[in-house]
Formats: C-alpha cells, structure tokens, sequence
C-alpha cells in the first residue's frame, strides 16, 4: 500500500505517525498539520482527526477488513512482535481467549471510527457507537478500501484520487497463516459475536464498496465501446489509412 501511496508524493512532503502511546502519535500528527505536510499516515485515530482545525483540510483514506481476520490478525501482530512480550504481561493477556477479553478485540474498526478507544462489552454504548462510526465512515472518509478486495480498491482509489492508474498485488500478508486459519476455524463465532457492530460496519462498506465498484467498471466499459467504435468508423472512413 505505501508503495502505491508513496509513489505520488516524494519524501519532503509526507509525514510518518506510526505509535504504542498515544499521546506520541497526536503530537507527530500536530507536528506534521502545522509544517504542512501533503501526506500523514500511520495509526490516525479519528478523535485526533476531530481535534484539529487542519485536519479538515486533509481527505482521510482507510480500509477496512473482515473483523474476524482483522482481530487474528491483530492478536498475532502482538504475540510475533519481539518488543511486545512484556506489555502483554502488563496488560494482563498472553492467550487469544484472555485477548479476546480486552478493548483491543472489542469492535476496534467501530472504535476507530467512532473516534473513541478502551472501551469494551460492559462500558460501551453499542447504539452511539455504531452511529458514530457510520457516520464518520459515509460523511468524512473519501475513500474506503476493502482488504479482502485490495487489488480492486488501490485500482478505485487511484481512480478516485486521480492517481496514474496501477496495479498492485497485496504483498503485507500474515506471517502464521497456519495459526492464524486454525484460531479463525475455532473462534470465529465468539469474535463475531464479541464484534456484531464491526461485522456490520464492514458489509456496510463492502456494499457501498461493490457499488462503487460496478459503477466504475460498467464506466471503463463504456468508455472502451466507445472507443471500439469510434476506431471502426475511422477504418471504414478511411479503409487505406496506415498503409
């Protein structure tokens, strides 16, 4: 993904705010609203989005992804990374079934949207923040993509964005595809049950997404007809042109 983004904006101009602590990632973020920077990326929160002025000013570009791989995936990030081991012991989990038990596996894509973190089963307001999550996603975002569409959605938002057109292969994939295939096999039940707000945020997007989808191809399909045709009447206007 960073290849395809990087691609359309040379270094000077682009600003990295990849963070643990919070409070570190918003202070890189204001760093980066205030020298201007065309490109931020990293781990945004949308309660950092909301609290500054500036960043009205940016389009705000996210994907999204199944909630069951998505909460996998996230656990293994923890237990593969080598710095992490320790600050799962400080957050009191090792195992999936005590991860699951945290705000880490409880509707983080809805969180994310909803500009709010930490919360859990028994402390947050389902109703509020999936309205605040659907909100942010069908009023503020400009373009979200699909991870298990990935090819697809860098075609759409480089459309979208007026990027020059590529094609990328999702090369970011999972390291323990085997362990991850067997946690998804055993717990997919209890983490969509855990995570009914992001299952229903993603259908959401992908509909929207599929739509969008369509509408662009039957568009390059059209477009390339009409071409076609107008390359046939050239020929039968002028039957010798070229030779």
């Amino acid at each position: 993904m960073r290849t395809v983004v990087f691609s359309n904006y040379a270094k000077q101009h682009r600003s990295e705010c990849y963070g643990s602590v919070y409070e570190v990632v918003k202070n890189r973020f204001s760093q980066a609203l205030n020298e201007d920077k065309c490109l931020i990326y990293g781990h945004l929160k949308t309660q950092m989005l909301n609290e500054f002025e500036l960043a009205k000013n940016y389009e705000w570009l996210t994907f999204l992804r199944n909630p069951v791989e998505h909460t996998v995936s996230k656990f293994l990030h923890f237990k593969n990374a080598k710095n992490t081991l320790s600050g799962q012991k400080e957050r009191g989990w090792i195992t999936f079934e005590e991860f699951l038990e945290t705000d880490l596996a409880f509707n983080a894509q809805s969180q994310f949207l909803g500009g709010v973190r930490g919360l859990t089963a028994e402390t947050a307001n389902t109703v509020t923040l999936k309205k605040d999550a659907l909100d942010t996603l069908h009023n503020r975002i400009a373009f979200c993509g699909i991870t298990e569409y990935f090819e697809d959605s860098v075609w759409l938002m480089c459309r979208q964005l007026n990027w020059p057109k590529t094609s990328y292969k999702r090369l970011n994939r999972g390291k323990s595809p085997g362990e991850a295939a067997e946690l998804i096999t055993t717990y997919r039940t209890q983490i969509e049950a855990l995570n009914q707000l992001d299952m229903d945020l993603y259908e959401d997007a992908r509909i929207a997404f599929e739509k969008m989808q369509r509408g662009a191809k039957s568009y390059l399909t059209y477009v390339k007809c009409k071409q076609k045709i107008k390359d046939t009447l050239v020929k039968l206007r002028y039957p010798n042109a070229g030779q």
